[in-house]
Order: structure tokens, then C-alpha cells, then sequence
């Protein structure tokens, strides 16, 4: 994508209601302002370039972007919250793009947010993708390939692991064990 185009969807994306501070996100009813806000920032990164993808993870991280003139802040809780939302949404094979703009989304955390926090989240959109009908695999590997080096650790553990380790990692996080 173009720099000046990524640039403009940028703009726009900021201009979308709902705010990535939103405290109260969590208890929201889906869909929020804030699910659309991060469903076209997930989009964004993965129509980026590598460039684009390090300066929209560097605008959040910093507050600044070495390629174009813009800073942001976001609460990253947020972020694995949408995650959570996302993974609840998908219910056929036909989401395999909500997976992928949940995965996009942990690449935007780039290790801001616990590990734990991430990788549970990750568990809920591998096996929520699992019961759709949505082989996670290739999904957690085309982010992965990506993603920063860091992420990307995290994304191809998944990789490795048989479903019933997934299922028992997201059931120990909800107390149904």
C-alpha cells in the first residue's frame, strides 16, 4: 500500500467513533464503536508493509511513527479484550477473516500486554476458530510470518499444540475445569 494511502486510512480510522481508552469496553454490548475502530486498525495492519506494519505498532508503542506524522495512545488491555470479543464471533468457516483481524491485533500488542494475558487470548480465537469449522493453523502461521519476532514466538507455539491442550488452557481461564 502506498504510504500516502496508508497514511489517509490512518486519518480515518482515528476520525471512526469509539475510543481506545474506553474503560467500560469490556462490558459493552458487541457490536461497540471500539469493535469497529479495532476491526479497521487490525485491517490496516495487515494491509501494510512491513514499514507501515512496524510504524502503526511504533505509533501506539511511543506515541510516534518514524514514516508518517501521527501518534496515538491505546489502552492494550483493550486490545485483548477485542481479542476475547473476536473469538466469541466466530461461529462458521466463513469468519476466517475475524481470526485473522484477531490475530492482527495481538501483533499490534508486540509484548505490551502480560504473556499470559496474550496467550489466553490466543487460546479463546484458536479454539473458538476450531469449533467454527476454521483450521487455526494456517491463520496463526500467515500472521505469524508477519509479526514481530516476539509474536511471532507466541503465535507459532500454537503451532504445536493438540486441541485438547487449547481446550483445557481456555477452560482452567473460564473455571469449567
Amino acid at each position: 500500500m502506498e504510504d500516502k494511502t496508508f497514511c489517509q486510512r490512518l486519518i480515518h480510522w482515528d476520525m471512526l467513533s469509539g475510543e481506545l481508552e474506553e474503560k467500560e469496553y469490556f462490558m459493552s454490548v458487541y457490536p461497540a464503536p471500539l469493535d469497529a475502530k479495532f476491526h479497521a486498525l487490525s485491517a490496516l495492519y495487515l494491509l501494510g508493509s512491513q514499514q507501515q506494519r512496524r510504524s502503526l505498532i511504533d505509533c501506539f508503542a511511543t506515541g510516534t511513527a518514524i514514516s508518517f506524522p501521527y501518534s496515538t495512545h491505546a489502552r492494550f488491555d483493550n486490545v485483548i479484550i477485542y481479542m476475547r470479543r473476536i473469538a466469541r464471533c466466530l461461529r462458521s468457516a466463513t469468519d476466517s477473516f475475524l481470526l485473522r483481524l484477531g490475530l492482527a491485533a495481538a501483533a499490534l500488542t508486540e509484548n505490551r500486554v502480560e504473556s499470559h494475558d496474550l496467550l489466553v487470548s490466543l487460546a479463546f480465537l484458536y479454539l473458538s476458530a476450531s469449533r467454527a469449522g476454521i483450521d487455526p493453523i494456517p491463520e496463526f502461521d500467515r500472521i505469524a510470518a508477519i509479526a514481530s519476532p516476539q509474536i511471532q514466538e507466541a503465535l507459532r507455539a500454537f503451532l504445536h499444540c493438540d486441541l485438547s491442550t487449547v481446550r483445557r488452557m481456555v477452560q482452567h481461564y473460564e473455571g469449567t475445569c
